[in-house]
C-alpha cells in the first residue's frame, strides 16, 4: 500500500433536497459530516422543470397515491405546491444548521434535477443524497437521480436510506487498488480513537485473502488503529448484506472501480444494503 493516497478531502458538502424522508436522513447526515470536517454546507432544492414542463400537457392528470383519485394537474397548481415544498425544506434545513454555527447557505433552483446537481458539484467536495424512491406497487428502489449519479459521478458521493443513520462501525469494502487503498485512508480518518475500522475482504482465492489480510495488518500496526478482517464469498454474499442491514447505524465506505468484476460486486452493495453508503470513484 502506497502512504502516498491520502483520505479524500472536504471542505465543502452539497446536500440535495426534498420534502422526503430519505431527504431529511440525507440532511442530517450532512450536517454531521460538516462538523466532522469542520466544512461549509450548501444545501439546494431543484424545482423539477421536467416536471413543470409536463403540467403544461393538456389533459395531464394525476392518480392520488392513497384515494386512487384522478385530478386535473395545472401549472399553478404545482407550482404553489414546490412553492410550500420548498419552504418547509428551508425552515427544516436552518432549524438543524442554525443552532450549531456551522457555514450553510440554502438554494432554491430550477432546472432539470441531475443536471442541477452535477452543475452545483463543482465547487462541492462530497455530494449527499438521499438513495431510495418510493412507489406503492415497487416499494423501495434507488430513486432516479441517485442512479444517475452512482452511474456517473466523480466527486465523492455519500447515499443515504430513510431509517438509517451515519455513525459506527466505519466498514470499508476493500480491494486492492488505489482507490481501495483512498477507501481505508477515508475510514482510517472518520474512525474514533476506541472504535474498530472492519474491513471487508474477499476470499474466493485463499493465497490472495491471506497475502492482503497481511497487507492489512501491517497496515493498521502502522498507524496503530484497530480493524476486523471479515472475509465474504460471492456466492454466499447475501448472508453478509443481512448482517450489514441488521446494524442500525454505521457508515460502508466504498470505491466505484472501473472493472467490471468489481462494479458487479459494488452495485450489488448498493442495491442490497440500507446503511450509509459512501461510493468513491477518484482519489489524491
Amino acid at each position: 500500500m502506497s502512504e502516498r493516497i491520502k483520505p479524500i478531502k472536504v471542505n465543502q458538502i452539497l446536500v440535495s433536497l426534498d420534502n422526503s424522508t430519505h431527504s431529511n436522513a440525507a440532511l442530517d447526515a450532512a450536517v454531521e459530516l460538516a462538523q466532522q470536517y469542520h466544512a461549509s454546507l450548501k444545501g439546494v432544492f431543484i424545482e423539477d422543470i421536467n416536471l413543470l414542463n409536463l403540467a403544461q400537457m393538456p389533459f395531464c392528470q394525476e392518480i392520488g397515491e392513497h384515494t386512487a383519485k384522478i385530478r386535473e394537474i395545472t401549472t399553478d397548481a404545482l407550482t404553489r405546491g414546490i412553492y410550500v415544498q420548498s419552504r418547509k425544506v428551508i425552515k427544516t434545513f436552518r432549524n438543524k444548521t442554525d443552532p450549531i454555527g456551522i457555514d450553510a447557505v440554502f438554494l432554491v433552483l430550477r432546472g432539470d434535477v441531475y443536471k442541477t446537481i452535477e452543475k452545483e458539484s463543482q465547487s462541492s467536495d462530497l455530494i449527499v443524497i438521499g438513495k431510495t424512491g418510493t412507489n406503492p406497487v415497487r416499494g423501495r428502489r434507488i430513486g432516479s437521480t441517485a442512479r444517475a449519479l452512482i452511474k456517473s459521478h466523480t466527486k465523492p458521493l455519500l447515499l443515504i436510506e430513510e431509517k438509517t443513520r451515519l455513525g459506527h462501525p466505519i466498514i470499508v469494502l476493500y480491494h486492492q487498488t488505489a482507490l481501495g487503498t483512498c477507501c481505508l485512508e477515508t475510514g482510517r480518518e472518520l474512525l474514533n480513537p476506541d472504535e474498530t475500522l472492519i474491513v471487508l475482504l474477499k476470499q474466493d482465492d485463499p493465497e490472495i485473502f491471506s497475502n492482503n489480510a497481511a497487507n492489512l495488518t501491517q497496515w493498521a500496526n502502522t498507524f496503530k488503529i484497530k480493524i476486523s478482517i471479515q472475509g465474504y464469498k460471492e456466492h454466499t454474499i447475501h448472508r453478509l448484506f443481512q448482517k450489514l442491514n441488521e446494524l442500525e447505524k454505521g457508515l460502508l465506505i466504498m470505491s466505484r472501480d472501473a472493472g467490471i468484476a468489481t462494479q458487479k460486486i459494488s452495485q450489488e452493495f448498493i442495491d442490497y444494503v440500507r446503511l450509509p453508503i459512501l461510493l468513491i470513484r477518484t482519489c489524491i
